[in-house]
């Protein structure tokens, strides 16, 4: 249950994630990692790389917590010593994400957009491009994360975690094609599998205190950055739209039950089938809700 103490600890994180954006910014102006907005003006991208740099101040405290309690004479418990094992795996799936994801921002070709057009690139010039590399980098990503957490779960629900994980990632990626866009998508799947969470019980594993290592980082992050993202200042890349992406379903497998997975899963088939064959941006702009969240906060410029 978030009580007061959560909400100031949010908000203190996304103090400091603020602070550290701002030096992520400058990082990447200054080695021209910028691309042009909707306005033509040349603003910084890849600043989703805030996200695995948050994640990793928070790997640094939890290692300094863990030093401490060996230092003290007592060892970790059992439940401690699986936990920080998922921990560990997490965090390494999500550094990965982002690695590869960042290599897409920095050396992709810009103009090569969507599933249809990295299979085009291939099938015309036999070019296999970053897109392609940073598919397989996620689908690894995916098989490090669920086969260590795999406990009585069935071959066939391990194989649905894992393709829901690489096409989660990949599907927040395909929504960032418009300002505050796929930061609107993560906050809606993060209320989803917190009200599930909560409402399934499957939280009494980790309980709300043991979810925050997890969450707190990524989910700080994204608040720092949707209000520049929105208001078209920066681009989050596919560094943090993948991260996103990926972040959520490792939340959904930790926290929540197999029906939300599987319902996950289910519309990131969709959403990729709808993108093969056409716009999203299009097949937003046709229905009157999805358009109204879609413009919410930046307008139809």
């Amino acid at each position: 249950m978030l009580t007061a103490g959560y909400v100031i600890l949010l908000m203190m994180s996304v103090a400091f994630a603020r602070a550290a954006l701002d030096l992520v910014r400058r990082f990447l102006q200054d080695h021209d990692m910028v691309d042009l907005n909707f306005r033509g003006e040349r603003i910084p991208t890849a600043c989703g790389l805030l996200l695995p740099l948050l994640l990793a101040a928070e790997v640094a405290v939890r290692l300094i917590a863990d030093r401490a309690v060996t230092a003290g004479g007592t060892g970790p418990t059992v439940a401690a010593a699986q936990d920080a094992v998922v921990f560990w795996t997490y965090g390494l799936g999500v550094g990965l994400v982002a690695f590869v994801g960042f290599i897409d921002d920095a050396m992709g070709v810009k103009h090569v957009k969507g599933l249809s057009g990295h299979w085009s690139e291939w099938r015309e010039q036999r070019v296999i491009s970053t897109g392609v590399v940073k598919a397989g980098g996620t689908a690894i990503a995916a098989l490090w994360f669920v086969l260590p957490i795999s406990r009585n779960e069935s071959i066939w629900q391990i194989v649905c975690q894992i393709v829901m994980l690489a096409l989660m990632a990949n599907g927040v990626n395909l929504l960032d094609v418009r300002p505050g866009r796929a930061l609107k998508v993560f906050f809606l799947l993060f209320a989803a599998i917190a009200v599930e969470a909560t409402a399934s019980g499957y939280t009494s594993w980790y309980g709300w205190q043991g979810a925050l290592p997890y969450v707190l980082p990524v989910l700080a992050g994204a608040c720092a950055l949707f209000r520049p993202d929105l208001q078209g200042k920066l681009m989050i890349g596919d560094s943090g739209a993948n991260v996103l992406g990926f972040a959520a379903g490792c939340w959904s497998i930790m926290f929540c039950s197999a029906a939300l997975q599987i319902a996950m899963l289910a519309a990131c088939v969709l959403l990729h089938g709808l993108a093969w064959r056409s716009s999203l941006s299009h097949a937003i702009e046709r229905h009157p809700l999805l358009l109204w969240l879609d413009l919410l906060g930046r307008g139809r410029t």
